[in-house]
């Protein structure tokens, strides 16, 4: 199933209705399955620094094809090796 804009905006209008709930100002970003954003919002008041943080955090996620949370969970479990290791002096 592919993502369409009405289903990208349809995320920003919920995560929006949430973060307004629990009282915070958030950027949202929706990416598609290739991880290239579709939808954006930021809230009014929400941190300017944190806009590049809500579109990797969202990539993060679509690359793994888990949640942000899953994710968490997952790598600090330490199941996330390091590809290369760095070089030791013996």
């Amino acid at each position: 199933m592919s993502l369409t804009i009405e289903r990208a905006f349809a995320a920003i209008v919920a995560g929006t209705a949430h973060a307004t709930t629990i009282g915070v100002a958030a950027n949202l970003a929706v990416l598609d399955a290739a991880a290239h954003l579709k939808a954006f919002a930021r809230m009014d008041g929400a941190v300017l620094g944190s806009i590049e943080v809500a579109i990797g955090k969202a990539r993060t996620s679509a690359l793994f094809q888990m949640s942000s949370a899953a994710v968490w969970d997952y790598c600090s479990r330490g199941l996330l090796l390091p590809i290369s290791m760095p070089a030791t002096a013996d």
